[in-house]
């Protein structure tokens, strides 16, 4: 059995989780402007926790075209895009493809969704840019890699071998891409 990292952390914590529990989880904000959301308590705080680093859910075209979409398609279309898809999906992926250097862009609503739909697809070998060695793959994973990649392991293990490494360890990293190498992964 591996080392439970996870567990260590949160002893090491745990003098300092019940405060900061209770000062920064489960926070509800009303309004946002930039970096700065405002609580329903009123209070304003600088936030650091948001996943959109180039901000562009709060550029103002971006919501005015979402908007403008809304009212014309709905807020969602809960429906497989294989079958029927909004049209805004294939102009903001052609939109894409263009900046991506002529790429192939999918879009995905959340993060954990993305890795469960790229998963699979670079598992099976046959993306053009990232074909399987002969031997399949060997993945190397940093040990705190975001929990969406981390509950896809048994995923990965379809198609090879999953490591967690500490990828502040050079050399530790280093012994698993030799082992790729050598076995041809």
């Amino acid at each position: 059995m591996t080392e439970n990292w996870q567990k260590k952390r949160l002893e090491a914590s745990k003098s300092h989780q019940s405060v900061a529990y209770h000062e920064i989880n489960e926070l509800i904000f009303k309004e946002r402007h930039g970096r700065v959301v405002t609580l329903i308590n009123g209070e304003k705080l600088v936030e650091f926790v948001s996943c959109s680093y180039l901000g562009l859910d709060a550029d103002s075209r971006v919501i005015d075209a979402a908007s403008t979409n809304i009212h014309k398609c709905g807020v969602t279309f809960p429906a497989a895009r294989t079958r029927i898809q909004s049209e805004s999906f294939i102009i903001l992926e052609n939109l894409l493809d263009e900046i991506f250097c002529h790429g192939y862009s999918t879009i995905f609503s959340t993060l954990h969704l993305a890795h469960l739909g790229f998963i699979p697809i670079l598992g099976s070998g046959q993306l053009p840019s990232f074909p399987a060695d002969k031997n399949g793959f060997l993945f190397i994973l940093d040990k705190t890699v975001h929990a969406s990649v981390q509950i896809e392991r048994a995923l990965m293990q379809q198609f090879g071998e999953v490591v967690f490494v500490d990828f502040s360890r050079e050399d530790e990293i280093e012994v698993y891409f030799q082992q790729a190498k050598q076995e041809h992964k």
